[in-house]
């Protein structure tokens, strides 16, 4: 939650900064920071929704499954089911002696989780090279060089993208396990625990650290406008404009737009030099003015007239804003409901174990 804030943060104050969209870790079209910061947010959010479903596949009591077929004692199963906080009474002893899904269902839901952060760490590690230049770590959540002195190191992103295979060899490791395990208990079951242990220690501390990370980033609007304008980011803008415009089918449209650029490439020029641009154009029979070429061509227009349903228009960018802060008060609610839930039945349970002890059955 404290991460998709810090992101939520970000993308409230850059609605409208205009950074490229990448593909194929190349130029593909201009998004906006918060754009960027959203697409994040809406990733943690379905973590969110894997990390609760997996809680409702654990949350049912074992308790009474005795060996692996019950028992002929008479016990009441959802007497402890309601001191221990349970949800439910698990239905089948067998079943529930023999498997251990739910803890592979965590740690897959985990191990996605940590994918996400790794994809955003080397996206860090990435922007704050001299090459992207996107990014200013803060020296809190960097390192210097032992040998070279202007190194400065992402060393937090780094490790959380590092730290990714140990949840997933987890996972591995648990579902390795439990392949060729016959039903009934085994042995092998008592190996089930350690990673899962460490998986939650390795998760619980990349998202401690990286939410003040992302918290104290600076970002270079400069040059993410420089590189939006200077590598052709909004040719598929002008293809576009062909088609609606023009009435030019689009395929037709990429070709002439693809021819274009191609040859502004081959005289070292770039969209900037509109009179050229203009002039390719007219070579193939459309006509365009230089002040709508100007206003085709200009990154922050791209952002503004994307204007569907999850798009990078400020407005859309600022609707999603408030349904994924909306989702959050949920998620922090169901939280809070499950916490209070497993508080109560331990302070119950607390009380009769204390009342037992002062008056002992007869």
């Amino acid at each position: 939650v404290v991460l998709c804030k810090a992101f939520i943060g970000i993308a409230t104050k850059h609605t409208t900064t205009v950074m490229p969209g990448y593909t194929h870790t190349q130029h593909a079209q201009p998004i906006s920071l918060g754009f960027w910061a959203t697409a994040y947010i809406s990733m943690f959010l379905r973590d969110f929704k894997r990390l609760f479903s997996a809680f409702e596949t654990t949350n049912t009591n074992p308790l009474g499954a005795g060996a692996l077929s019950g028992t002929n004692l008479p016990i009441d199963r959802t007497f402890t089911t309601e001191l221990l906080g349970f949800q439910s009474t698990h239905q089948h002893a067998l079943d529930v002696i023999s498997s251990r899904d739910f803890i592979a269902e965590t740690l897959s839901a985990l191990a996605i989780l940590m994918t996400n952060l790794s994809r955003f760490s080397e996206e860090i590690v990435y922007w704050t090279t001299y090459e992207f230049g996107l990014i200013q770590l803060d020296d809190s959540f960097a390192s210097g060089s032992s040998i070279m002195p202007q190194k400065k190191n992402a060393d937090v992103a780094e490790l959380t993208r590092g730290r990714f295979s140990q949840v997933l060899g987890a996972l591995v490791d648990l579902l390795s396990n439990l392949k060729s395990l016959p039903l009934g208990y085994n042995r092998d079951l008592q190996e089930d625990k350690p990673p899962l242990w460490r998986s939650f220690d390795t998760v619980t501390a990349c998202l401690k650290i990286l939410p003040k990370m992302s918290q104290t980033l600076t970002f270079n609007t400069d040059r993410m406008a420089q590189l939006c304008q200077a590598n052709f980011s909004t040719a598929t803008e002008l293809a576009n404009y062909l088609v609606q415009e023009k009435g030019i089918p689009f395929r037709q449209c990429h070709d002439i737009v693809g021819n274009v650029v191609g040859q502004l490439v081959k005289s070292n020029q770039t969209f900037d030099n509109l009179d050229r641009t203009a002039s390719l154009l007219s070579e193939m029979s459309i006509e365009i003015s230089i002040s709508d070429l100007a206003s085709i061509l200009a990154p922050r227009e791209a952002l503004l007239r994307n204007k569907s349903s999850g798009g990078t228009s400020p407005k859309e960018v600022k609707a999603m804003i408030e349904e994924f802060e909306h989702q959050l008060e949920n998620i922090e609610a169901s939280i809070r409901s499950r916490t209070e839930q497993i508080e109560l039945a331990y302070e119950r349970t607390q009380k009769m174990v204390k009342s037992t002890i002062q008056n002992p059955p007869v």
